[in-house]
């Protein structure tokens, strides 16, 4: 099975630098166009999304004729206090600087940390995986956010490598071959998408 990761095209927040988690914003303009002029030549019958709305109209855009298939723990991670501020908004930011010192490893206040990000994402990719099987998907198209696909990158590539070095851009994601069986998927050569440079 071929397995494509894509991340969602721009919003304002994106453009601005906030972080936007939890935060339910629509594409911006210039996402929207930059979606268009980019488009995939992918044609699947399905598309896994995210429940936020960015990716889901990300997804229409580009497969339009794709059923949406909203699976609830492909939502990005809740930021917490740091929702929709930028880094240098929170500069002088104690519980900021603890974050950023530790790679993010550790609970956002009022929001999530890796420790229970990564096991949801990781349950959401196991779902995605058992019903494209079922449904006997040879592309299976997943639109969610950058966290999402950096997450699921590093859990299932056998690396170890840690999620940021699979980090992509909005429009971007990763093209990889499905391979082992239900219970130790693990993804083999991947290949970048990077729509937004093209």
């Amino acid at each position: 099975m071929e397995i494509y990761l894509l991340r969602h095209g721009k919003t304002q927040l994106t453009i601005e630098r906030r972080y936007a988690g939890r935060t339910d914003t629509d594409l911006c303009e210039e996402g929207i166009a930059e979606i268009k002029s980019k488009m995939l030549n992918l044609h699947p019958e399905v598309v896994y999304v995210s429940p936020l709305k960015r990716a889901k109209q990300t997804a229409a855009i580009w497969f339009p004729d794709a059923e949406q298939i909203v699976i609830d723990d492909l939502r990005e991670m809740d930021f917490g206090k740091f929702e929709g501020r930028t880094s240098d908004e929170m500069k002088d930011d104690p519980d900021y600087q603890k974050w950023t010192e530790n790679n993010g490893l550790e609970s956002c206040p009022d929001g999530e940390g890796l420790e229970t990000f990564m096991p949801r994402t990781d349950a959401a990719f196991r779902e995605i995986i058992n019903d494209a099987k079922k449904k006997k998907i040879k592309d299976c198209v997943i639109v969610t956010h950058g966290g999402v696909v950096m997450s699921i990158m590093s859990a299932f590539m056998g690396e170890h490598k840690p999620p940021y070095e699979w980090f992509v851009k909005p429009c971007g994601g990763w093209h990889c071959r499905l391979t082992g069986g239900q219970k130790s998927p693990v993804l083999k050569k991947p290949q970048p998408i990077n729509l937004a440079e093209e």
